[in-house]
């Protein structure tokens, strides 16, 4: 992989996350620790590391801060632990700030435990998610030296689907004002599950 390559996709994401559009999920991330994201393929991990930007920056913190990396980009060819170095170096060369690492199914990339460790220890912010079954596994937090707190992003429930829906189910009369949406939205939640996909997370215009 290219530098050029590197630092255009550097560009890109951080144009791409600015712009997502969200649907909050109740999540209180605390300031300062270094977090794994980890659960089912389109759990909404992505997006809880979309929000977790939005936040930050809402903070006031830069854009260019911001070092979002999808290691499932098909314009990627395979990376190795150099990889991972050479991704920084290139941040490093665009950008006099110091970045804040959310790094999105990194687990595609051999030995990249290492990298996230060495990240820690020099007391960068890291964000990372991974879905695959090491990931999931409860040695992820052994493999990590316990740097990093493990927060496991489950599909929605009943009640954030609906919400999710445009249903306010904290409305005072919610069940006798949007009975019938809540029966049909219920019906569709327990046929077809609580992934966010179901509901339609927003693109960037």
């Amino acid at each position: 992989m290219t530098k050029d390559l590197i630092k255009l996709l550097i560009s890109e994401y951080q144009a791409y996350v600015s712009q997502v559009e969200l649907i909050p999920r109740n999540v209180e991330l605390v300031d300062g620790l270094n977090y794994v994201f980890v659960g089912l393929r389109h759990a909404g991990k992505s997006y809880l590391m979309f929000q977790r930007i939005a936040q930050l920056i809402e903070q006031g913190h830069k854009r260019e801060e911001i070092l979002y990396f999808n290691f499932e980009d098909d314009r990627i060819d395979s990376l190795d632990a150099k990889d991972l170095d050479l991704i920084k170096t290139c941040y490093e060369e665009m950008y006099d700030t110091r970045p804040i690492f959310f790094l999105d199914e990194i687990q595609l990339v051999d030995r990249w435990e290492k990298f996230a460790r060495r990240l820690a220890d020099q007391k960068y912010q890291v964000y990372i998610t991974g879905s695959n079954a090491k990931m999931l596994s409860s040695e992820i937090a052994t493999t990590l030296g316990g740097r990093y707190m493990i927060h496991e992003v489950y599909p929605y429930s009943l009640r954030e689907y609906l919400n999710a829906s445009g249903i306010d189910t904290y409305e005072k009369n919610a069940l006798f004002t949007f009975g019938k949406q809540i029966v049909k939205l219920a019906n569709t939640y327990f046929q077809h599950g609580g992934l966010p996909e179901t509901v339609g997370m927003k693109e960037p215009r």
